[in-house]
């Protein structure tokens, strides 16, 4: 076939030799091609994407901070770009995760349900104030259909129940879920569904973080964001073999495991990918982690009390 002597894009000349528009950057490559040839190029496409995805999970894992490095340092061919990283490993990310969102919306449910088989004697609600529900007007409030927020605040008046309007709220989802009237998956979904949300717009703000502690004039701040989006990628990674360990050992100890192999790998990439003494990066990525970890957390909370509340 032969090829146009200008750009089907831009319309700008072209030389014989040309595989891309020298003006407009589009590929000139023809596209009405056989079946069979798109079919290659897709697996080729694939394979490519698959070398370079395996090349940067492993530097990532066992070269902390190299890849951040040379990326920075425009070496970017061998490896996937840190969004597309991202992305690609927080979908499978939140897929893997919601089975145990969902197994813990689950637990407080069977928990809702056997409260007249237990020994408790109230039903507590400890969000922001401590709201505690006689049992027995637990089981009412459970056999209430479609109950509404206005209903139990009115309740709660009258039987002199100190709450507040979160609380309500939070109170009419445990009814409403012990009902059947909406599912744990609901509920999880909406949870992870503000948890990726947060942790997605907050990665900015982790650059911004660690680009105050390296020193404004250190560094640029696109620099820490690949930073930020590859070392969130790495993060996402470690849970994940967390959330496995945690089947097999106790959970707290293995939440204690996966924060410390974090720290550690932080510091490693710190120090690597910003040519920082060790000293100076065990510094500044104690300092990031700490007040990066109030901010996660907030969020975390915020995210909770969406799923819950809205």
């Amino acid at each position: 076939m032969t090829k146009s002597l200008s750009c089907p894009n831009c319309e700008t000349s072209l030389g014989k030799d040309d595989l891309f528009c020298p003006h407009c950057g589009q590929s000139l490559k023809p596209t009405k091609l056989p079946f069979l040839v798109y079919l290659r190029e897709l697996l080729e496409s694939f394979s490519n994407f698959d070398s370079k995805f395996l090349t940067t999970l492993r530097k990532l894992a066992f070269a902390p901070g190299l890849v951040v490095k040379e990326y920075n340092e425009s070496k970017r061919a061998r490896y996937v770009p840190p969004l597309r990283l991202y992305l690609f490993l927080s979908f499978f990310f939140f897929i893997l995760v919601s089975g145990g969102v969902n197994e813990d919306v689950e637990s407080v449910r069977g928990t809702i349900i056997d409260l007249d088989q237990s020994e408790v004697k109230a039903l507590r609600v400890t969000l922001f104030s401590d709201t505690q529900i006689p049992l027995a007007l637990a089981q009412r409030l459970f056999e209430t259909e479609n109950i509404s927020e206005q209903e139990v605040r009115e309740i709660f008046e009258k039987e002199d129940i100190a709450s507040d309007a979160i609380n309500d709220k939070i109170v009419v989802r445990m009814v409403r879920l012990q009902r059947g009237e909406i599912s744990s998956e609901q509920i999880a979904t909406e949870f992870l569904s503000a948890t990726s949300f947060l942790v997605f717009v907050l990665m900015p703000l982790f650059a911004l973080i660690l680009k105050v502690c390296l020193g404004f004039s250190t560094t640029y701040y696109s620099e820490t964001l690949v930073f930020s989006l590859y070392f969130h990628s790495l993060g996402a990674l470690v849970y994940l073999l967390g959330l496995g360990l945690s089947r097999l050992f106790d959970s707290s100890l293995i939440s204690v495991f996966t924060a410390t192999v974090t720290f550690v790998y932080l510091i490693g990439y710190v120090q690597k990918a910003f040519s920082r003494s060790l000293g100076k990066a065990i510094l500044i990525s104690f300092v990031t982690a700490i007040l990066y970890a109030i901010v996660f957390l907030t969020a975390f909370l915020l995210a909770t009390v969406y799923s819950i509340v809205l």
